[in-house]
């Protein structure tokens, strides 16, 4: 008996405030145990929390960017249960009026496994409606270490957003594609770093199966703070065949929360799953509404930059890009700023993606730069595309001045390098055609192959030009001359 899968989605985002949500504590990640804390974030008797301005910025920015409505009047409430690392025994958040509501992402979701690294798959489209957007605080965290466990409290109070979508995923390909997309988002949104591997971004898996279409969901089992976008495809994996064999064999589901193990690659249970009701909300009485006014609202639409989805529409659309520059292209923000910064200065669009998809990328992965890092930045790089394209240096050469540029503490100008390392492509035709004539000479079954209809012999004779002027020759000029030199007879 097959089953359909139904899964829905929290995500929970760290923003990218430096204070925390209700105090002025660093955010600052990596810090020492217990030193970015106040009383306020430790929940000190007779202290009180101020909300931080910005936080409901960004939430705000957040639901924009994701097509939300957004709610004018909201409040905070004060979410009850005990935990280890929460040392207030409840958790300052919203219930019954977030600020966002009512959104929705339009997806783009190639087809087949996510995970298999394969390019230019077929693609459907997928809306996934966002429930709601909602700010709270993130809890401490506990530290298990040789029998003893350590409470550190530098996350409590970490400016927290959580966005929660409508049970609209039928597939972990689905789930992939709208955790990409959401993370380009916020990150190009300035919201959040989204950095999964700092706990920045954790999301948190419903899923449930029922036998059709059209029937009443199952019961739902929820694992908890998935740390990676591929161990969130693993871990649904895992849980929706789990769910199948159980109810293959006439069992029931529990509804349980559970925790991921990447390393065993399966679930264990951490307790029953709770609902709304057992947390006992109810309005957080020491922080005041937030009202959003039209004046508020509309400076927060305007500081919106350009999306990613508008931005790769518009590669496409006016700049002519394939899909696949375009995806690879905005999946990085700083990829894509660069990308721009070139195109404004000059260079062909699709020159500058595949110096950016092909050198520029296989270096940074080489020396372990990141596209933040380059020293060259938009200028360099237009320059030296210039250079090629001009005929100046080969396309060969071209690399080698790239790689030049990646030394550490090389300042040169791309056109410096070419001087130095003697790169200039000789494009004189008088030079070029005693060279052709020499190599035509010398290799009297190439030029007969040539001649007798192997138009593959001539890539052999344009070798040896280039061979005997050490790569400097101009490629367009060897094919030109010898073709017109093998034409006579």
């Amino acid at each position: 008996m097959e089953f359909e899968t139904v899964i829905g989605l929290e995500v929970h985002v760290e923003l990218s405030t430096k204070s925390k949500i209700y105090c002025t504590c660093s955010t600052e990640f990596g810090a020492e145990e217990n030193t970015h804390i106040c009383p306020v974030c430790t929940a000190f008797p007779g202290t009180l929390p101020a909300l931080n301005k910005q936080v409901v910025e960004y939430c705000i920015k957040a639901g924009l960017a994701l097509d939300c409505k957004i709610n004018r009047y909201s409040r905070q409430d004060r979410k009850h249960y005990f935990y280890p690392d929460l040392p207030k025994a409840f958790q300052t958040s919203q219930f019954d009026l977030p600020l966002c509501y009512d959104g929705f992402v339009d997806l783009r979701v190639p087809e087949g496994d996510p995970l298999d690294g394969k390019a230019n798959k077929p693609s459907y489209t997928k809306r996934v409606g966002i429930t709601r957007i909602h700010i709270e605080e993130d809890a401490g965290k506990l530290i298990h270490e040789a029998g003893v466990t350590r409470l550190d409290c530098n996350r409590c109070g970490i400016p927290l957003i959580e966005i929660v979508t409508e049970p609209d995923f039928r597939t972990a390909g689905e789930v992939y594609a709208f955790l990409n997309h959401l993370r380009a988002v916020l990150i190009y949104s300035d919201v959040s770093n989204c950095r999964m591997e700092e706990g920045s971004m954790r999301c948190d898996v419903n899923l449930s199966l029922r036998p059709s279409a059209d029937a009443p969901f199952g019961t739902r089992t929820e694992t908890k703070n998935i740390a990676s976008l591929s161990a969130t495809v693993r871990a649904i994996e895992y849980e929706r065949n789990r769910q199948r064999k159980v109810l293959q064999k006439g069992g029931t589901i529990t509804q349980n929360t559970l925790r991921w193990d990447d390393e065993r690659g399966e679930n264990y249970a951490m307790r029953s799953k709770e609902d709304a009701q057992d947390y006992f909300y109810f309005p957080e009485p020491d922080i005041m509404p937030i009202v959003v006014d039209d004046e508020w609202l509309n400076s927060i639409r305007a500081s919106l930059p350009e999306l990613p989805h508008v931005r790769r529409n518009r590669y496409v659309g006016e700049l002519g890009l394939p899909e696949y520059d375009a995806d690879f292209l905005v999946g990085d923000k700083v990829i894509s700023d660069l990308f721009d910064e070139c195109v404004t200065l000059g260079s062909a669009p699709k020159s500058i993606s595949n110096w950016l998809m092909s050198d520029v990328a296989r270096l940074c992965n080489d020396t372990g730069t990141g596209f933040d890092q380059l020293r060259f930045g938009a200028k360099g790089l237009t320059d030296l595309i210039s250079l090629v394209e001009g005929g100046t240096i080969s396309r060969s050469a071209g690399s080698k001045v790239l790689e030049s540029m990646f030394t550490p503490d090389e300042r040169r100008s791309p056109e410096e390098l070419v001087k130095a390392l003697g790169l200039a492509q000789v494009s004189d035709e008088s030079t070029i055609l005693e060279m052709c004539k020499t190599a035509i000479a010398s290799n009297e079954k190439a030029v007969a192959d040539y001649r007798g209809g192997k138009e593959k012999a001539l890539t052999s004779l344009v070798g040896q030009v280039m061979k005997a002027s050490r790569g400097k020759a101009n490629p367009a000029v060897v094919n030109k001359l010898m073709k017109e030199l093998l034409a006579e007879q």
